[in-house]
């Protein structure tokens, strides 16, 4: 029997996708085109993952394993988090500097970091809500899946009520961390910062690089604590990604301050 309260982690990530955008708007006053634009970057970005996963990431997954555990984990984290920051990042970085969206001051670029993270929760929240869904009003579907993940998904589907609050938890974590990742990427740009776009690129890198690690020392994180322990290295990075906003933040002041007085220069001369 499926534990039907389960349909709450979908429906609070759903909410996390929908209250923060609103907040920022209604805080900031910023036009919502920056929101889809952030929106649509992670589009572009999740599209070429999933083209990646069927045409390189099991291959590379499975000629690994002859070489032990360890190389699979070591060569897939860095796969996995290399990946991440060099599309998520990459694709951010050239939508900004190709567009208008160089012009946009740190309120905008929060706004564009929101939109990306609030898509992706969005996304995963419907996607767990639907999936729990599907075994609430068909329990019998169960029977017709391969014997070796019947008992995994029995699991899953009767996991603790309790642990409906960890992916709720999560994306909140996550979208301090695209928020400062989009902040560096933005700030690269607009003052022609190499080192800045390529922090960004190996923040998201670590983020997703350590899920490999995660996923085969936590076991299954539908067990508590497992649900809860799995989160503290996003909340350390989520920590970090809230301090680096608030110190990123008046270097946008200070640059654009430095890019008037170059153009001011420039005009006496």
């Amino acid at each position: 029997m499926t534990n039907s309260m389960l349909l709450l982690s979908g429906i609070g990530m759903v909410l996390v996708g929908i209250i923060v955008p609103l907040y920022w708007k209604r805080k900031t006053h910023v036009r919502l085109n920056y929101f889809l634009w952030g929106a649509g970057v992670w589009v572009i970005a999740i599209a070429v993952k999933i083209v990646m996963d069927y045409t390189i990431t099991q291959p590379l997954r499975v000629s690994l394993e002859p070489y032990g555990l360890l190389s699979v984990l070591v060569v897939m984290g860095l796969y996995v988090g290399l990946r991440t920051g060099i599309l998520e990042s990459g694709f951010s970085y050239l939508a900004i500097l190709k567009t208008k969206l160089k012009k946009m001051n740190y309120k905008e670029g929060v706004a564009f970091g929101i939109g990306f993270g609030s898509v992706e929760a969005l996304f995963l929240g419907i996607t767990s809500f639907l999936n729990i869904l599907v075994f609430v009003m068909f329990p019998d579907i169960i029977s017709f899946l391969p014997e070796a993940f019947q008992a995994v998904i029995v699991s899953q589907l009767n996991a603790s009520s309790w642990i409906i609050f960890g992916p709720i938890i999560e994306r909140i974590f996550v979208m301090f961390i695209h928020v400062f990742s989009t902040l560096l990427v933005l700030y690269a740009v607009k003052n022609k910062r190499i080192g800045y776009f390529v922090l960004s690129i190996l923040f998201k890198t670590l983020v997703d690089g350590i899920i490999p690690w995660l996923v085969y020392s936590m076991g299954p994180i539908t067990e508590l604590p497992n649900a809860y322990i799995v989160e503290i290295p996003f909340m350390i990075l989520a920590i970090i990604a809230y301090f680096g906003i608030k110190w990123i933040k008046p270097k946008f002041k200070t640059g654009l301050g430095e890019m008037a007085t170059e153009a001011i220069k420039k005009v006496h001369v």
